[in-house]
């Protein structure tokens, strides 16, 4: 394991957002939606489908790792060049938590292709 408190962090914000990375991947990179929970509130599921959406018009699809309230936790974003689609954290639990759908705009500086 290297000395690199970045990379330590960036595995280890990859484990805990693991089922949400896990839940956009197959939309994003196939449009595969049948992994989809059928429970997903209202809003988490129009994230989703927006995701679909822009996969099925050759978008980009991304997510980052972003402190947005600097409280020293990441946040991870889901989005499109221009586009948060969805925003997720975690609570004091280290639980997810679903925060925001689709529309805002976001400048990102790092990012990784789902």
């Amino acid at each position: 394991m290297s000395g690199d408190s970045s990379e330590t962090e960036e595995v280890s914000y990859d484990e805990l957002y693991a089922l949400v990375l896990d839940l956009y991947r197959p939309i994003a990179l196939n449009g595969d939606t049948s992994a989809v929970p059928s429970n997903l509130s209202t809003e988490e599921a129009y994230s989703t489908n927006t995701i679909f959406e822009a996969n099925r018009v050759g978008e980009k699809v991304q997510y980052s790792y972003v402190d947005i309230n600097d409280d020293g936790s990441a946040e991870v974003l889901i989005d499109t060049p221009g586009s948060v689609h969805a925003l997720y954290y975690l609570n004091n639990d280290d639980e997810l938590v679903f925060a925001k759908s689709a529309g805002t705009f976001a400048k990102l500086e790092h990012y990784e292709i789902l």
